[in-house]
């Protein structure tokens, strides 16, 4: 049964958007050059990846959208490759609704905000009044409503633009802390012969830092692999120790530098903390939220934390009844059995739905010509 009710401009421009995906997606690759079509696949698969991945545990998703991508809807016309990213993540949604038929909701945060904005602490209510209409409608020029989350009012988000600038602060005072200092350590524990586990160093040696805003656990873990890379490329002579840490070069959890006075990548802080799958799924999150960036660093780094983990239920011996404990235990390990069957039968569905897309949307813009005997085609018609 369809119901009718009156909607307003916003809901038809976005239900508009969205509809002219495919025809827009189209339109650009009929123009891209083979250089920026090979782009435009390498980018799409790297979202649709993440996207399967959080789809396996849920198909209702919340997704936060970094400040890279608005920057990519704001600059379209006058960046080519910003262009060309877009239409990648115009394809990542019209796979997601459109034939993986997942729910998708656009979240907007604070810190998200406050980059977009340009760093600002001291806007008027209008301004920021303004620069959130602008989100909303760049959102919607992507087919997707915009929901901000963090905060009620836009006096809580100057309030908070004013949280936010003043963690910068203590942020970048804790990286020059961590830059200035040697972390030459001497490892070894003489007692025993063994080797003292250098990240649990790091997070001893972390400088301390006073947030108002931002999640110090999530902050405290991204400084603690920044000091243990550090560690991994001043101790050089302690190969034992070197073994446990990570490798210096190591991108993952790089998420925060310095630039100018400041600190770049404070939105990359909040998707982390908002995203981490493994902490979602362990903690039974009513909700599941994901992160759509194209920074290479924030999207390693949530790759990282992305597996699915599933706690099952607790026995202690002489306190819980043997009896009930068997029935929780055997009703947990069926559920477990039937949510991964469910998961794997998503997959297929993914995939087959991945391939639909593949036919109907880039067969005609990927498929080798005919003089291209070496060429070969793959099921979305790409040339391998």
């Amino acid at each position: 049964m369809f119901g009718m009710r009156i909607e307003t401009a916003l809901e038809k421009k976005i239900k508009l958007n969205r509809a002219k995906r495919t025809e827009r997606i189209k339109a650009f690759l009929a123009s891209a050059s083979d250089q920026e079509k090979q782009k435009f696949l390498t980018d799409m698969f790297k979202l649709e990846s993440m996207l399967t991945t959080y789809a396996s545990v849920s198909e209702r998703l919340l997704i936060f959208i970094d400040n890279n991508i608005i920057q990519d809807i704001f600059k379209q016309d006058v960046d080519r490759e910003r262009k060309q990213r877009l239409h990648s993540f115009l394809a990542v949604l019209a796979l997601a609704q459109d034939y993986y038929l997942i729910d998708v909701f656009a979240y907007i945060s604070p810190a998200v905000l406050f980059e977009a904005g340009g760093k600002r602490n001291d806007y008027s209510i209008s301004q920021v009044e303004k620069l959130v209409s602008n989100i909303v409608d760049a959102m919607a020029d992507v087919g997707l409503a915009a929901h901000t989350v963090g905060f009620s009012t836009k006096r809580d988000l100057l309030n908070i633009f004013k949280k936010i600038s003043f963690d910068e602060t203590q942020i970048r005072a804790a990286i020059d802390n961590v830059v200035a200092r040697c972390w030459e350590r001497d490892f070894s524990i003489t007692e025993y012969g063994g080797i003292r586990i250098p990240f649990s160093l790091a997070e001893e040696e972390c400088p301390e830092i006073n947030l108002t805003y931002f999640h110090l656990p999530i902050v405290k873990w991204i400084f603690m692999h920044m000091i243990e890379k550090r560690m991994y490329r001043e101790n050089k002579n302690q190969p034992r120790a070197r073994r446990l840490m990570v490798n210096g070069n190591e991108t993952t959890f790089s998420i925060i530098k310095t630039k100018n006075a400041g600190v770049e990548g404070l939105g990359d802080i909040e998707l982390l903390t908002y995203c981490d799958l493994t902490s979602q799924t362990m903690r039974n999150s009513p909700e599941i939220t994901m992160g759509f960036t194209y920074d290479d660093r924030l999207y390693e780094t949530l790759t990282e934390r992305s597996s699915v983990v599933s706690v099952g239920p607790t026995i202690q011996g002489g306190v819980d009844n043997i009896e009930d404990s068997t029935v929780v235990f055997t009703s947990y390990l069926r559920q477990s059995a039937r949510r991964t069957d469910k998961a794997n039968r998503r997959m297929r569905e993914y995939s087959d739905a991945l391939k639909e897309f593949g036919d109907e949307i880039l067969e005609d813009f990927f498929a080798p010509s005919p003089s291209d005997s070496a060429g070969k085609k793959t099921e979305t018609g790409v040339v391998s």
